[in-house]
């Protein structure tokens, strides 16, 4: 169980964000869990 909530795939706008869950399924990744955590990060970091 995470302790950051994922957020909804269809709500992620990265295109490298979109690639990359779609590279994880392509390679038997069990679920787009930790890609989804890390778009919710993704945007405040590209700010600094």
């Amino acid at each position: 169980m995470s302790h950051i909530a994922p957020i909804p795939r269809e709500a992620i706008t990265d295109p490298e964000m979109i690639e990359l869950i779609a590279q994880s399924e392509k390679l038997g990744m069990p679920d787009d869990l930790f890609p989804r955590i890390i778009a919710r990060v993704r945007p405040s970091r590209q700010n600094l």
